[in-house]
């Protein structure tokens, strides 16, 4: 294994809560958060994480809610996206 290589350590959900509270990212229900983060996963989440800071650290105001939000936006315009796509192609 090349001795450069970081490997990050597991962190319960309540360390992944807090670590985004650190980030300034508000969070009114730290259990909403934390079963939240276990159905949807942090690394999943974190590619919507991108848009709402800058230099790690969520702007000003931004909130949970509207991280999960986002993703839900999205989550559902995958499926219906799928859905045309796979009707489409029993059309072909």
């Amino acid at each position: 294994m090349d001795k450069d290589r970081h490997i990050k350590m597991p962190t319960t959900f309540t360390e992944q809560v807090e670590l985004l509270r650190k980030r300034n990212l508000e969070i009114q229900n730290p259990n909403l958060a934390k079963e939240t983060l276990k159905r949807i996963n942090y690394y999943r989440l974190s590619a919507y994480m991108l848009t709402l800071k800058k230099d790690n650290n969520f702007f000003e105001g931004t909130t949970f809610n509207q991280l999960i939000s986002i993703y839900e936006v999205d989550k559902k315009l995958r499926h219906l996206l799928m859905e045309v796509l796979r009707k489409y192609r029993n059309c072909v």
